[in-house]
């Protein structure tokens, strides 16, 4: 391949072919020639750098005003949300270092709930097996258990038994 110019062999050969054309030209249309390269530069520097910066900046104000008027509807509506929150809920949280099998072995006893096995499963959460005990007496320990400590139950499996009103359940808790 002794013969075939590189792209940049090609490149320089049209450049001092342009350069040639243009001292052909007269002054005064080197002049005009010259103005339009200048006003060609202003107009495209324009649109790819100029144009998008300043739509950027409008879209950041657009959005900034936007976010003003969000946390200014939020700072209107704050003493709403606080009587929500605080009327609509009294829960308790369990003490700070008291486990979740503690509160459920604890709550169980005041309650007559009669636990026959239980399984933690993780950080925050705990199966739970009852035999033999009144319905009422299990939906009051868990009404107990959601309203007033923040223990919520997520499965639930209730099976009836030969008496009448009573139960055996598989429960488990999160909290």
């Amino acid at each position: 391949m002794p013969n075939t110019p590189s792209a940049l062999d090609s490149i320089n050969i049209k450049v001092r072919e342009l350069r040639r054309q243009y001292e052909l030209v007269s002054p005064r249309d080197r002049i005009m020639l010259n103005s339009l390269v200048v006003f060609l530069v202003i107009v495209i520097g324009f649109f790819l750098v100029v144009k998008p910066a300043f739509n950027a900046v409008e879209q950041a104000q657009l959005t900034l005003k936007g976010k003003q008027e969000l946390l200014q509807w939020m700072k209107s509506n704050e003493h709403r949300a606080k009587s929500i929150s605080g009327s609509g809920s009294k829960t308790k949280k369990r003490r700070p270092g008291q486990s979740l099998l503690a509160l459920i072995n604890q709550t169980s006893g005041r309650f007559q709930v009669p636990l026959k096995r239980y399984e933690p499963e993780g950080d925050d959460k705990l199966r739970v097996w009852v035999e033999d005990i009144p319905f009422n007496s299990l939906v009051r320990w868990l009404n107990t258990l959601e309203s007033s400590n923040a223990v919520s139950v997520i499965n639930i499996s209730i099976d009836s038994q030969k008496d009448v009103g009573i139960i055996n359940a598989k429960v488990v808790f999160k909290g």
